[in-house]
C-alpha cells in the first residue's frame, strides 16, 4: 500500500470516474453504439492521454481537454470525438470532473466546454427526466409524485425543498457524482443552472474556453482551426433548436426568477435576454 501511494504521487492513478459517465448517454438518444474493441481502445487512448498530459509539461502539438457539464451537447462531441478517431488528441472527461480536481501539467493544452442558455437548459434537464428527449424509455421519473415542470422549477430553482428537492431528480443518488457534490455546496441564491456551472468552472473560468452550443458547428470550427483536427458535427446534432419551443414551459414569474437567479450565465453568454 505504502508502494502505490508513494508511486500514486508521481504518477497520479486516475479515478475511474473521470472516464465512466455516470449514465450512457449517447445509447439512450438512440444513437449507434460501439463494438467491445472500438471502446476498449478508446478508452486504452483516452487513458494514456490523461496520463501523458499529467506528466509532459511541453509537447509541440495541441491537445485538448473537454470539461462535460450536462444537458450541453458534451455527449454529442464525445461521440463524435470517438467515431471519427481523435481519442489521442481529445481528452473528453467525465461529468464527475473540473477544473479543480482534473488538472494537467502539460502547458500545449485547450480546455473547452460548453454552455446552454439557462431557459433552454432546465427544459432540457427537464426532459431528459420525465423521458421526453430519450428515445429509450425512462422509467422511473414518469411515475413520479409532483413531477410537473412547475415541481421541477420549484425544486431546482428556487430551492423550495432544499436539499431534498435536488435529490429528487437525480436519481440514483451517486456518491461523489455531479449533482451530488454541487448539492453538498449549493447557493440557494442562485439558481441550478448557475450552481453547475460555478462547480464545473469556478475559479478558474477564464482559463477555459466555453462555447455556445446555440452556434456549436461555428465556435467548434472556430476552436480546431489551427490544429489538424476536423471534428464533423453532423447536422442532426450541430446546434440546438432555436424556435424558442422551450419557452412555452415557463410563465412571466418563471422568466423573471430565471433571469435573477442564473444571471451570471446571462450576463457572461447571452447578455441580450437581460
Amino acid at each position: 500500500v505504502k508502494i502505490s501511494q508513494k508511486l500514486d504521487r508521481i504518477i497520479p492513478l486516475p479515478n475511474l470516474m473521470y472516464f465512466v459517465s455516470e449514465t450512457n448517454d449517447s445509447q439512450k438518444a438512440g444513437w449507434p453504439s460501439f463494438g467491445l474493441l472500438e471502446r476498449i481502445w478508446y478508452k486504452m487512448n483516452q487513458v494514456f492521454l490523461w496520463y501523458y498530459l499529467k506528466i509532459t509539461p511541453n509537447t509541440k502539438k495541441k491537445y485538448y481537454i473537454y470539461y462535460h457539464p450536462t444537458r450541453s451537447g458534451g455527449t454529442a462531441i464525445k461521440y463524435l470525438m470517438k467515431k471519427q478517431g481523435y481519442a489521442n488528441r481529445i481528452l473528453g472527461l467525465s461529468h464527475y470532473c473540473n477544473v479543480r480536481n482534473a488538472k494537467f501539467r502539460n502547458k500545449n493544452i485547450i480546455k473547452f466546454s460548453t454552455v446552454r442558455n439557462p431557459f433552454s437548459w432546465y427544459v432540457s434537464l427537464y426532459n431528459s427526466k420525465v423521458g421526453t428527449s430519450h428515445k429509450k424509455k425512462v422509467d422511473y421519473y414518469p411515475k413520479m409524485e409532483n413531477n410537473s415542470f412547475k415541481d421541477f422549477f420549484n425544486d431546482l430553482v428556487l430551492f423550495k425543498n432544499g436539499k431534498e428537492g435536488i435529490k429528487k431528480w437525480h436519481y440514483p443518488w451517486i456518491k461523489r457524482s455531479a449533482p451530488y457534490e454541487i448539492a453538498e455546496n449549493y447557493n440557494p441564491n442562485y439558481g441550478w443552472c448557475a450552481n453547475n456551472f460555478l462547480h464545473y468552472f469556478y475559479p478558474e473560468q477564464e482559463s477555459v474556453r466555453i462555447l455556445k452550443v446555440e452556434n456549436l458547428k461555428e465556435e467548434i470550427d472556430s476552436l480546431f482551426k489551427d490544429a489538424d483536427i476536423n471534428l464533423n458535427l453532423e447536422k442532426k446534432i450541430s446546434n440546438v433548436k432555436e424556435d424558442n419551443e422551450h419557452m412555452k414551459h415557463y410563465t412571466e414569474e418563471m422568466i423573471a426568477e430565471v433571469k435573477k437567479k442564473d444571471r451570471l450565465v446571462f450576463e457572461k453568454f447571452y447578455p441580450e435576454e437581460l
